[in-house]
């Protein structure tokens, strides 16, 4: 872990090694120019030591959400490490912040952030709780689909459509049902079209949180029309 004086001691070197890239696109005398570029390779130098402290934190942070929200934990990792540059990009070491702080904060908001869009695990199946559809030990939170049992929802009947009704037909059974709800609702499958802020009303669900249900449902969707043969994943 870095001390305080190393983190402001590499984020100045960074700075420098910008500021001396930025001269470097400008015609230098070449003397001028091997100096600079010797402040460059230490300002990079500087960005690798200060990233390479910083990700055993980044390791901890996407473990923590990837097994809270059942998301794959290298995909966190990876969206952590993203962040992570953003954060070393927008410090302010002249500030009261220290950089580890500063670091912590911002790849524990990404992380969160990126679950949340990507894996529509965190808000979702807290609404679909507080609405009475399903208890918590019912909430299956496994990859690909968003939720497994759901208890006694009604039957959607499979859409008949022009274009590749016969595969629709097939798959639409094996789909969640939450994601049948959800896409024959969006799209007017069998029935009267419904808009986002309604559906969202109707299910107790911000409509943020039915986008990310719809978002996996029509993901889920398209890998089963994709790979008809594919067996849903178990939801128990």
């Amino acid at each position: 872990m870095l001390t305080a004086p190393t983190e402001i001691s590499q984020a100045r070197r960074i700075e420098a090694g910008w500021y001396a890239e930025h001269l470097l696109s400008f015609p230098v005398e070449a003397g001028r120019r091997d100096a600079l570029l010797r402040v460059v390779a230490d300002g990079s130098t500087a960005w690798q030591e200060a990233f390479t402290a910083c990700l055993r934190l980044v390791r901890r942070l996407s473990l923590r959400y990837a097994a809270r929200v059942g998301y794959d934990a290298e995909d966190t990792f990876q969206a952590g490490c993203v962040t992570l540059a953003k954060a070393l990009q927008t410090w302010d070491y002249r500030g009261e912040a220290r950089l580890i702080t500063y670091v912590w904060q911002a790849v524990e908001r990404g992380v969160r952030d990126y679950c949340s869009t990507r894996g529509g695990r965190m808000e979702a199946p807290a609404a679909v709780i507080r609405a009475g559809l399903a208890t918590p030990d019912q909430v299956a939170w496994r990859p690909p689909r968003l939720i497994g049992d759901l208890g006694e929802w009604e039957e959607i009947a499979a859409p008949e459509t022009a274009d590749g009704s016969d595969l629709l037909t097939e798959v639409w059974p094996r789909l969640s049902p939450l994601s049948a709800r959800v896409l024959a609702a969006r799209y007017g499958l069998g029935q009267p079209r419904q808009e986002a802020t309604e559906l969202a009303e109707r299910l107790k669900m911000s409509v943020r949180a039915l986008r990310r249900v719809e978002r996996l449902a029509e993901a889920e969707l398209r890998h089963l029309l994709r790979n008809p043969d594919a067996v849903a994943p178990d939801a128990t």
